[in-house]
This record gives structure tokens, sequence and C-alpha cells, in this order.
């Protein structure tokens, strides 16, 4: 029998219900000839006519038992190599936070390796991850006051605590797994395209997945705000854009790019919206498409208005952009840096429209 509210909420303060969990990933294979470095073997035993044990042996194997080791209640820890994978999407790129780094037993040559939680604000009861610690957890927990501690470290950078991709990237570098990277993509594309993988589990790739893009613009100077790619991205490094969020099934179009922008970039917008409809979203500028390793994503290019000043000069680069600067209707002919395709079109477009709204 289902649970109701009342009853659920007297087993969390009672801690009735609490859940750890743990997720790692490990290239396996059976019947392999040649081990190669990466590889762990999947060994099957029959016990008995309809009964068998599938046993896994390999480094990879034994770093998912200590990872598992290094998670607590409410949270679930990941490994590098699923950490790395999930950061090349910027979505999961934000749910994901390196704890500390400890010596494990008998994993990378005792060298620190990252402890690393996954934490989703929409499984949390929205609750963002700083805020998800109970009060006595940074007295108590040693991983919760290692977190808070360690990002003031001066033996290691900060920059390996707060700035995920990078440290991702550097731990990559510095422990030479490049290859074993691209053996794991290599698997999965080959996983994805074999005729004998069950439809159900690839199921999700074929979801469509939408890009919202807002080119934010000042009414007072009638400039709109453009973002310059960190060089670190994997597609389109270093180029002006105008920012995205990606589209979900639990909240409006308008709703989710707003929240995007500010967690981004700490804008607080205002998406332009036909008024003229009982279902009031966003109004196009243009439709676009992206290559993604699903396909074709799609995207839709709307208009915001910036509702409060912002001080381009204040944005602190990150992982996902490097800087952000005004650009008014004079300046687009001559802008010659390196931008994303449609750029200075989407510009055009979206000066038009401003000037259509603000009758100027």
């Amino acid at each position: 029998m289902e649970a109701d509210d009342a009853e659920k909420l007297l087993m969390k303060t009672q801690n009735i219900i609490s859940l750890k969990a743990a997720a790692w990933v490990a290239i396996v294979g059976e019947e392999i000839q040649r081990i190669e470095r990466y590889d762990n073997l999947m060994e099957r035993y029959k016990l008995r006519e309809g009964y068998g044990l599938i046993e896994f042996l390999g480094n990879d194997i034994d770093a998912g038992f200590r990872v598992k080791k290094e998670t607590e209640n409410r949270r679930m820890a990941i490994s590098f190599e699923l950490a790395y994978i999930l950061s090349k999407d910027t979505d999961y790129l934000k749910k994901i936070y390196i704890i500390t780094y400890k010596s494990l037993k008998g994993i990378w040559q005792n060298r620190m390796y990252p402890i690393i939680w996954y934490h989703d604000p929409k499984y949390a009861e929205n609750l963002q991850f700083e805020e998800s610690f109970f009060y006595d957890e940074k007295n108590e927990n040693t991983l919760a006051k290692e977190y808070f501690s360690n990002r003031e470290n001066p033996v290691l950078k900060e920059e390996m605590y707060r700035d995920v991709y990078g440290a991702l990237n550097k731990i990559l570098f510095d422990q030479n797994l490049s290859e074993k990277f691209k053996k794991i993509e290599r698997i999965i594309e080959e996983s994805q395209n074999s005729p004998t993988v069950s439809g159900s589990l690839l199921e999700p790739q074929f979801f469509l997945r939408l890009h919202c893009v807002a080119v934010c613009y000042d009414k007072s100077t009638m400039k709109i705000l453009i973002m310059k790619r960190s060089r670190g991205r994997k597609k389109y490094p270093s180029k002006w854009e105008f920012g995205c969020a990606k589209g979900t099934l639990e909240t409006s179009l308008s709703e989710q790019i707003e929240k995007e922008y500010y967690e981004d970039f700490g804008l607080k917008i205002k998406v332009v919206c036909d008024t003229g409809r009982d279902d009031k979203q966003p109004i196009p500028l243009a439709l676009y498409e992206v290559e993604s390793e699903q396909g074709k994503d799609k995207g839709v290019i709307s208009l915001a208005e910036i509702i409060e000043p912002y001080d381009a000069a204040c944005f602190v680069g990150n992982a996902k952009h490097a800087s952000v600067r005004w650009i008014s209707k004079e300046e687009v002919d001559g802008f010659d840096e390196d931008t994303v395709k449609d750029f200075k079109n989407t510009l055009r477009l979206a000066f038009e429209k401003m000037e259509e709204i603000n009758g100027k």
C-alpha cells in the first residue's frame, strides 16, 4: 500500500527511509583472447540447470566497490569515468560535485582519486546541493566536513573542486586516460548501432532534445548580451553565441529559460511571449538544428528582456562560458570574431524585433 504525504514525512523525520547509492562504468568482455589495459573480465559459472553465477573481475570493478564506500544516506557516489562521461552534457555537469580527493586502495597506484557525488534538485525536494545537508552534517559527517573545508584547501588548487569540468579534464590528462575514453565511446557507439541491442535499452537516446536560446537585451541601451563559449567545450569552443537552455517535460519553456540563464549568467530575464494567446509561449525568432551524438537536435531562438541591471564586467568565466559582452546594432556588421552559425542573422532579427516591441 502506498504511503500518503503525511506518512512519508513521518518516515523521513524518523530516518526510516534513507537510501544511498553508487554508480560506475567498466569495459567488460567475455572470452577475451588478449587482455588490454582497461579490460575487465566477465566469467559465467553454471551451478545447476537453470541457475548460474556471473563474476566480474578487473581494476574498474574494484574501483566501483571502493567508490561505493564513499557515499552517505541520501547521496549517490559516482566513479571518475562516469562523471567524465556525464560532464559532456552541461545539464548533467551542473549536478556533479567533487567532495574531496582520497587514496583508494589498489586504485591509480594509490594516487588521489576524486570522490564525486551526483545531486539532482528535482529528486531532492528542489534543494540545491549545499542546501541539502542536514544542519549538523557539516560538523558530524566526515565527507560533508571535507566538502566544505577542502574547497579552501591550500594544497590542492581551489579550481580542482569548483571547476568540475576543468578538474575532470586535468585528471584525464595527468592519468593518461584519453585512450580509455576513446575505447568507451567506441563501445557505446557500436552498441547503439548493433541490431542485437534491445530497443528499450536505447529508447531514451531517441527522445527529442529541444535547445532553447534566448537573445537577451537591455531595453535602456537597446544592446544585446552575447556569450563566448569556453575553450574547453567539446562543441564550438571559443565561439560567440547567446547561451542556451534545455527544454524539459516538467517546466514551461519560458520558466526553464529564465531559470537556466539565471543559473548560468546571473541574469534576471523575462522571455518575450505571445500575449495574444491563452497559451502564452515564447515568440520564436528562428528555428535551427544542431548535430549531436543522437542525430539532429532541434532548437528555438526567442527574445528576452533583462529586467534587472547587469554588469557584464562582473561575469566570472567557468567551464561553459569564458566571457560575456554587450553588442549594439551598429557593431553587428563589423563584428569579425569566431561565432556559431547564423550569429549575425540572429542579431539582425533580434534588433528588428526589439525595435518593433519598443517602438523605436
